[in-house]
């Protein structure tokens, strides 16, 4: 973030002001309220401006501690909008792989698993974070970004809603999420660059935020879970963490209690998702839950 004032001009100011205050008092002699004229009336409007100049100094001073503050805040909340786009980023193609299995017909997403893409009105006012024109501009730019974000999400659950539309839409929608999602990420990128912001990279979010499945040893796939990820797409901005974001995608997919394709199959409507067996689910080949003999 670029600050109206650097610290150190701050601190030398305010030095400058404190030794003009004690360099008038020390010319006054003690005598400065019992002298009469024109001259006493011009010390004290300079010495009472300088007391104000003082406070205003001190003002500046208080208000760059806060924006230091506010700076790191808005690094998190950018890092934040990252990590959130890169699990929307696993569901989309969970779901894009989920259909394909299911032929695209008579089969849907739950609801609920696409609106929740949207971002909260809370993320969507991160121009409060601002303080110069530049800073509002790129801002604001994102916060567009993240609105139109928030459309696309809503179209998209629409489009599914209708079972009668054109698989090639509804792939369409899927792609031009996760499209919105790299430019969310470029951006992102260009305002961490332009207003030096400490935003960590996409790799070192995912490893903070996941750190428990960030684990190199853990990156090794089963066959299933292999005949899963073998079609998927790496968007660019995670090829540095693609065994990270495979697997991300293949224990979800497994988790079908977690994204759900309506209408569900016998084998899920029979089962008990909530059932103290669920730890002792296994998969076949068509990833179906079924009981370990």
């Amino acid at each position: 973030m670029k600050l109206l004032v650097d610290d150190t001009i701050v601190v030398n100011k305010l030095d400058e002001i404190l030794e003009h205050v004690i360099q008038l008092c020390a010319n006054t002699d003690g005598t400065f309220w019992h002298r009469e004229g024109w001259e006493v009336f011009f010390d004290s409007i300079g010495l009472f401006a300088s007391v104000a100049a003082l406070i205003a100094i001190a003002t500046v001073v208080i208000e760059y501690r806060k924006l230091r503050i506010s700076q790191s805040c808005q690094s998190q909340v950018l890092e934040e909008i990252m990590r959130y786009l890169y699990v929307n980023d696993t569901i989309i193609e969970i779901i894009r792989l989920k259909m394909e299995e299911r032929g695209w017909s008579n089969c849907y997403p739950h609801e609920a698993i696409i609106r929740r893409f949207k971002f909260s009105d809370k993320d969507l006012s991160i121009t409060n974070f601002t303080i110069t024109a530049t800073n509002y501009h790129m801002m604001h730019e994102l916060q567009l970004f993240l609105r139109n974000y928030n459309i696309m999400a809503d179209t998209a659950a629409q489009h599914f809603d209708n079972p009668e539309l054109d698989k090639r839409i509804k792939l369409h929608d899927l792609a031009d999420l996760q499209d919105r999602s790299y430019r969310i990420y470029l951006r992102i990128n260009d305002i961490r660059d332009e207003l030096k912001l400490p935003v960590l990279p996409m790799v070192d979010i995912i490893k903070k935020r996941h750190r428990a499945s960030f684990d190199n040893t853990n990156f090794e796939l089963t066959a299933a879970e292999n005949a899963i990820v073998e079609k998927i797409n790496i968007p660019p901005q995670y090829e540095k963490i693609a065994m990270h974001y495979k697997k991300a995608v293949a224990d979800r997919y497994m988790k079908y209690y977690d994204i759900e394709i309506l209408p569900l199959t016998d084998k899920i409507k029979n089962f008990d998702t909530f059932s103290e067996e669920l730890p002792n689910i296994m998969y076949d080949r068509k990833f179906h839950p079924v009981k370990k003999k």
